[in-house]
């Protein structure tokens, strides 16, 4: 019998089979989890409200005023002179915003 690493090629294969079947039934549970994960209502009713004509016009909108704020934040250093706070805590609304659409 022909020896790999002091086992026979008989028992390499049952191992390589017996790791497949592990795999398969790993990814067999994965692929059930998923589908559970994705059904549920709670991930149902955010699918709805992430493709809604309203959360569009929401994106759309804050994509625009985070331009403006680039522009005034450009023009703010150019003039070498501080952002101004208004600014800034609307930037950081507006990646707290960015954030939780990504999460959803």
């Amino acid at each position: 019998a022909h020896h790999l690493g002091g086992m026979s090629s008989s028992s390499a294969g049952d191992i390589n089979t017996m790791a497949t079947t592990k795999k398969k039934k790993q990814s067999l549970t994965t692929t059930a989890n998923l589908a559970q994960y994705e059904t549920s209502p709670w991930r149902l009713r955010l699918k709805i409200f992430y493709d809604s004509d309203g959360m569009m016009v929401v994106l759309t909108g804050s994509v625009i005023i985070s331009l403006f704020l680039v522009i005034v934040d450009t023009d703010s250093e150019a003039s070498k002179v501080d952002t101004p706070v208004w600014s800034r805590v609307i930037n950081y609304f507006l990646l707290l915003f960015y954030i939780a659409e990504m999460i959803g």
